[in-house]
């Protein structure tokens, strides 16, 4: 601050180089920015480069005016790409610089290291947001070896068609992971789903998501070997909001069977309690008596409809109060 506001009289040449000394990236940045021309001394640019913090060297290359920057900023940005700091933050950096910075100063160097870093999320966001004439197909090349089904979902969501290869869907199919699979099924376009992610979802046997990929995705995309794969997961607790919300033309029987077999107290009451006319079943109420779990046979008792109650009052009756003979 010192030498943005003090009068001529007063400032010193010593305070450049006191901050040149100090080797503060952040504040050598700002002097870059805002220190009048009699002040600057290209030391400062020569400090800031001998830094190597990613974050300010790519914000000179936004800010700086041309007669302050130099090609060396851009070289010392991409050379943060061989520290070890680049696995967490610097990946940020190149992504920006790619977005933000002139042409004059933009060098492919950038999305070399980029790419060398490794982090999908800010690879993902240069196949999203550079311009043409900086963005490259080893960019997406970058991104698949990556293996994180995350960003590999947004790819295929959100990249243009230009970038979009199939070798993301075929990644995130490799991945083995149910929520990003459920989504990719759920929102991709039509022209970038293949019928491989539904079977890496059923092969991931996850019933949360294939109860959502039941309830969710549309028609040309679900297939009856996902009810399958719901019942053979076995999950009372999907298998219960399946029989609830799924529509007509996917339900099958076979839900409530497998939703008795789990013998779960509580997912056979809410069944029980919930489910409409025609996909309950007598045997849920059997089920449920079998498993003798008095909290939740009183819950019953308090909450089903009648037709349902009374049935289950009589099994009861004829459970525990029967006598032989």
């Amino acid at each position: 601050m010192a030498g943005l506001l003090l009068p001529d009289a007063e400032y010193k040449a010593e305070i450049a180089q006191e901050l040149i000394r100090r080797a503060e990236a952040e504040w050598l940045y700002y002097i870059g920015r805002d220190w009048p021309d009699k002040r600057y001394t290209p030391a400062i640019a020569g400090a800031l480069i001998a830094a190597g913090n990613a974050e300010w060297l790519y914000r000179a290359g936004r800010d700086w005016l041309d007669n302050r920057y130099i090609p060396d900023i851009a070289g010392a940005l991409v050379k943060t790409a061989n520290e070890a700091l680049v696995k967490t933050g610097n990946a940020e950096w190149f992504y920006l610089a790619g977005r933000d910075w002139p042409d004059k100063r933009y060098t492919p160097a950038i999305a070399e290291a980029l790419m060398a870093a490794g982090n999908a999320e800010w690879l993902y966001r240069a196949g999203r947001d550079w311009p043409d004439n900086r963005y490259i197909p080893d960019i997406a090349e970058a991104l698949v070896k990556t293996a994180n089904a995350e960003w590999f979902y947004l790819a295929g969501r959100d990249w243009p068609d230009k970038r979009y290869t199939p070798a993301i869907a075929e990644a995130l199919v490799k991945t083995g992971n149910a929520e990003w699979l459920y989504l990719a099924g759920r929102d991709w376009p039509d022209n970038r789903y293949i019928p491989d992610i539904a079977e890496a979802l059923m092969a991931a046997g996850d019933a949360e998501w294939l109860y959502l990929a039941g309830q969710d995705w549309p028609d040309n995309r679900y297939t009856p070997d996902i009810a399958e794969a719901l019942i053979a997961a076995g999950n009372a607790e999907w298998l219960c909001y399946a029989g609830l919300d799924w529509p007509d033309k996917r339900y099958t029987s076979a839900i409530a069977e497998a939703l008795v077999k789990t013998g779960n107290a509580e997912w056979l009451y809410l069944a029980g309690r919930d489910w409409p006319d025609k996909r309950y079943t007598p045997d849920i109420a059997e089920a449920l008596v079998r498993t003798g779990n008095a909290e939740y046979l009183y819950k019953a008792d308090r909450d089903w409809p009648d037709n349902r109650r009374a049935q289950l009052i009589q099994l009861v009756r004829g459970t525990w109060f029967s006598h032989p003979g």
